[in-house]
């Protein structure tokens, strides 16, 4: 039986899971056009998520909030990073975590056709090491559709023209940001 604690260490491990292959299968119908502002907040969160779980199954803590897969306990411990993965996860360090000179060097493209089997690996293993006390429900399940992208996934309710955004047809939302907003006074980040 899971601790409150293992409870909640296995829900955010879900949580990067789900965000990592919901990127990745979002990003790949997406053409490579570096200006395209889904595009790039699609690979950021791909890279971050990857990065995360990387890190939860392959780092030792750094800092003794950090979790990792020790924190599930069964006697899971880190193991040797795939060298693939590694080098993945150095990019995402260097090329959206921080501000480096790497970043002229963008690739094109993020690829997680290598990486993916190597982290669902660990997934897998998280499961069957977890065996009954695996949660049915558990968040790393949930579908990676969305209707922003399909149309026949349910989306959130009309909202009104005069709201952020307008349903526009049948699952497509039309996004538009005002140039002129004004702020009731100054953003904190501008003082």
């Amino acid at each position: 039986m899971l601790t409150e604690d293992e409870k909640a260490v296995l829900h955010h491990l879900g949580y990067e899971w789900w965000m990592f292959c919901a990127a990745d299968d979002l990003l790949r119908p997406v053409p490579d056009k570096p200006d395209d502002p889904v595009r790039n907040a699609l690979i950021e969160s791909l890279a971050m998520h990857g990065r995360n779980l990387a890190v939860f199954f392959f780092q030792p803590k750094h800092h003794s909030t950090d979790r990792s897969v020790t924190d599930l306990g069964r006697g899971l411990v880190t193991e040797k990073e795939p060298d693939q993965l590694k080098a993945w996860r150095i990019d995402a360090n260097k090329l959206c975590a921080h501000l480096t000179e790497e970043r002229k060097n963008v690739p094109k493209s993020w690829d997680a056709s290598i990486v993916r089997p190597l982290i669902k690996e660990r997934i897998d293993y998280i499961r069957k090491t977890l065996g009954p006390d695996m949660p049915p429900d558990w968040i790393g399940d949930l579908t990676t559709d969305s209707y922003l992208l399909n149309p026949s996934v349910p989306g959130p309710p009309a909202r009104s023209p005069a709201s952020t955004g307008a349903v526009t047809g049948p699952g497509l939302v039309e996004i538009s940001v005002s140039s002129n907003a004004t702020f009731p006074q100054e953003p904190k980040w501008r003082r």
